[in-house]
């Protein structure tokens, strides 16, 4: 049996119930106004072959449920409001199926690990700048102390008399 759900442009709005899906092997739900997350009971769909929820306003992350749906051949979550990491069995699917997402990670976007580096590290050009020349002054700083230590004791170093054997001092 062969069930193809194709509601494109019809203003759906608000959470959508899959559980009665199980027979669906493509699932259109395109151009909606669909909000929540994706459900996991989605990925019970084992059938599903296609599936394309863009153009939502679905949030969250991407379920790991739906990496069981391994006859999903074709896959468009782009231009919603997703983040996180992707199921790994995703990472066949093109760029442009997740497009439009820009907090979600993973193959076959950028390593989560660069996302999140990116965000956390990132210095404004000012403090970058206050760092170097923070830098550049404790070391300019500790250059001169040293200088002042070293003919300190070279100053001293000259004023003490050195005595030859007989016990009289030169100088």
């Amino acid at each position: 049996m062969f069930v193809r759900v194709q509601l494109l442009v019809k203003f759906l709005n608000g959470p959508y119930n899959y559980e009665n899906w199980k027979a669906c092997v493509q699932n259109y739900l395109s151009r909606n106004l669909l909000s929540g997350e994706i459900p996991s009971s989605l990925g019970n769909l084992l059938k599903l072959e296609r599936l394309n929820l863009s153009f939502n306003r679905l949030q969250g992350e991407v379920p790991s449920s739906l990496g069981k749906l391994t006859s999903l051949d074709m896959l468009n979550l782009s231009n919603n409001h997703l983040q996180g990491e992707l199921p790994s069995t995703f990472s066949g699917f093109p760029l442009s199926s997740f497009s439009g997402n820009d907090k979600l990670c993973g193959p076959p976007l950028s390593s989560c690990m660069d996302s999140a580096g990116h965000e956390k590290n990132k210095l404004s050009n000012t403090a970058v700048i206050c760092i170097i020349l923070a830098i550049v002054f404790t070391s300019t700083v500790i250059c001169l102390v040293l200088i002042y230590i070293m003919l300190r004791i070279w100053c001293n170093w000259r004023k003490v008399p050195i005595f030859n054997s007989e016990g009289a001092g030169i100088e």
